[in-house]
């Protein structure tokens, strides 16, 4: 089986590069109902598809703290991101390519992203 390594993968700090720490998100509230292990999965190269669900519960927002230090909340617009039970194959044509660009980049630059 072959692995082609298409979006940067931070391991370090001092590996994210692409986009700049201001711009990678390191922590989150995750959605109570998406719990289930020791991450947050966000699908890079589907569009608009949910892997895990963000927190709503801040008023129909999540706090986000980035790799620099900052932290911001984003007040979420999809119907299914302000969802209070997890709904099948939920998507996000607004909030999921706003994770998308905030979590890494592809190697590639001709890729285009988000999807």
């Amino acid at each position: 089986m072959v692995v082609r390594k298409t979006f940067y993968t931070y391991r370090k700090y001092s590996e994210i590069v692409q986009p700049s720490p201001s711009q990678v998100f390191v922590f989150l509230d995750e959605h109570p109902d998406s719990i289930g292990d020791g991450y947050f999965l966000v699908f890079l190269d589907r569009k608009f598809l949910w892997a895990n669900l963000p927190a709503n519960y801040h008023n129909g927002a999540c706090g986000f703290s980035f790799a620099d230090g900052h932290g911001e909340i984003r007040k979420w617009r999809d119907r299914d991101t302000l969802s209070n039970k997890t709904p099948p194959n939920p998507k996000g044509t607004n909030d999921v390519p706003w994770i998308q660009i905030r979590t890494s980049a592809p190697i590639n630059s001709n890729t285009p992203f988000p999807p």
